[in-house]
């Protein structure tokens, strides 16, 4: 080994640490919604990222790594973890056929030691159980058909990302899947908390034992380069082995695209496509094909590029169509989604995929906050020509995980009854996190957003460095910018949306003319890593 892999594995092996003392010291600012607004921001952004990223590695998987490499790697990666904080469950066993007793016992199991790093099954058990799952799901159609039994409720579920602990506390107060208890997972089971292999587990032994009762679409993290580039792959290899890893993506290149609940409201992970969509179509997506490095472009069929927008797609308030920042599906405004309806002789969208700060949005009425009512009994009467028009309660966007990845957002689920009647219940749930060394401890979404930031302007300091050089108001030997021209840069380089200007007093020193020493600010941003700092 050379000096450069060894500087490489130090890297790896330590955390950057970030410093900007101004920002760290900077006073908190009472507006919630501002920092709520710049915290959805850097979450798109991400996103985004990820996005790229995880098409960069498909590609260069594609070029140079035969696919049996990449699993012999994956194996060996398992086997060098550091396992000393697993817990081995040998007590949990899963026999056939499943009984409700056993889920229970899993449950609380879990609960003991929610959001640590432990194994939950025996990994025989759990691999049948997802090969039991997946041949289940492979059988169904891409939309599913659902009709709520009198004496039944459904809840719809968003987002959950491996917060077991929302799990948990809906189950506490919704009651346990059952016969009369219906639930529906709208996706992004996993990636981002420590409890995925957990979630999955639950979810799926319940659907096994009540098949007509619980319910999971596909969301865009259930796809295997995305939870590859996020955490859900280094939490699999933790726990289990590549093999598991494999298990756990043949079961979400199985699972349905959407259900259609009483023939009136269509649930959704992502949104709506570009394209005008009857129900028929989406059924002919051959959705086994898909992946997110499919190319985004004419190589890739019409049905994977309409698969894609349903799982990655957003809504706006505007009329009309516009590229989504994600880097993947579109964004729609209400007369795309009342046309869809109306199309489809239905009534109401569900959507999740979006974190909302108050678990739940009217997305095309942003003002409302109702969260008891009725759906709709007939569609749409018309298609929007203007925002003056726009019929009501088309569309709803549900998120279920609360203070998600740290920050303060409540978590919202949605409960229908056979008429469908609907109440949404919204909780914020207070994580049993244990502190991870190494990992950053935020103390509110200000904390959070600070974070982030910093991490964003280091990684693209050079390029900003060069965008300042390269205007003409730079080559003055004092390196001085108005605040106008440093927000304009930020916005340009850093892709982001936010107000620059006003966030400049808090992240730079502003000059008694308003303006910045783009030399000093880009200073004081350094990596250091924690192994090798004196």
């Amino acid at each position: 080994m050379g000096a450069k892999n060894s500087v490489v594995e130090v890297v790896a092996a330590n955390v950057i640490v970030v410093e900007r003392e101004a920002l760290l010291k900077a006073h908190p600012v009472d507006d919630d919604l501002r920092h709520w607004h710049i915290w959805s921001q850097l979450d798109m952004h991400d996103e985004a990222t990820a996005v790229r990223l995880s098409k960069f590695m498909r590609n260069l998987m594609d070029l140079v790594v035969p696919d049996a490499a990449i699993r012999d790697s994956d194996t060996a990666m398992s086997g060098e973890l550091d396992l000393s904080s697993v817990k081995l469950h040998d007590a949990i066993h899963m026999d056939w056929p499943l009984k409700a007793s056993q889920i229970e016992e899993m449950i609380r199991d879990f609960e003991l030691s929610a959001d640590a790093v432990h194994i939950p099954l025996p990994r025989e058990s759990y691999h049948k159980l997802l090969v039991q799952s997946t041949e289940y799901y492979a059988a169904q159609p891409n939309v599913i058909p659902l009709q709520i039994p009198h004496g039944c409720t459904l809840t719809v579920v968003g987002d959950l990302h491996g917060q077991l602990h929302d799990l948990l506390y809906i189950f506490k107060t919704q009651g346990l899947p059952s016969p009369t208890n219906w639930y529906l997972f709208n996706g992004d089971l996993v990636d981002r908390g420590s409890c995925s292999v957990e979630i999955c587990a639950i979810v799926l032994a319940y659907q096994s034992l009540f098949p007509d009762a619980v319910h999971v679409n596909r969301g865009n993290h259930e796809d295997e380069f995305m939870n590859s580039v996020h955490s859900f792959r280094q939490e699999v290899l933790v726990k289990y082995d590549a093999d598991m890893f494999d298990a756990f993506n043949a079961l979400f290149n199985a699972l349905p695209l959407a259900h259609v609940v009483n023939r009136s409201i269509f649930v959704v992970h992502g949104g709506l496509s570009d394209a005008p969509l009857t129900l028929a179509q989406i059924n002919t997506i051959p959705r086994h094909e898909y992946h997110l490095h499919v190319p985004n472009d004419r190589r890739m069929s019409e049905e994977l590029h309409w698969m894609q927008d349903l799982l990655w797609s957003d809504p706006q308030v505007p009329l009309g169509l516009a590229t989504s920042r994600r880097g993947a599906g579109v964004v729609f405004g209400p007369d795309v989604c009342a046309a869809f309806l109306r199309l489809n002789q239905l009534k109401m969208v569900v959507r999740s995929h979006e974190v909302i700060r108050e678990g739940f949005m009217w997305t095309f009425d942003v003002d409302e906050v109702t969260a008891d009512g009725r759906v709709p009994e007939v569609p749409p009467s018309h298609v929007p020509l203007d925002m003056g028009d726009v019929p009501e309660s088309m569309l709803l966007t549900l998120f279920s995980c609360s203070n998600y990845c740290h920050d303060s957002n409540r978590g919202g689920i949605l409960v229908l009854d056979a008429v469908l009647n609907y109440h949404i219940h919204t909780y914020s749930v207070p994580p049993k996190r244990s502190l991870i060394r190494g990992l950053p401890a935020f103390r509110s979404i200000e904390d959070h957003n600070r974070h982030n930031i910093m991490q964003l302007l280091l990684s693209h300091k050079s390029k900003l460095a060069q965008a300042f050089a390269a205007l003409d108001e730079s080559k003055a030997s004092d390196n001085m910018v108005t605040v106008d021209t440093w927000a304009a840069v930020l916005r340009q380089v850093l892709e982001l949306d936010l107000d620059w200007k006003e966030l400049a007093p808090r992240m730079a020193a502003v000059d008694a003319q308003g303006r910045i020493n783009y030399v000093k600010f880009l200073a004081s941003f350094r990596a250091v890593y924690e192994g090798v700092r004196k």
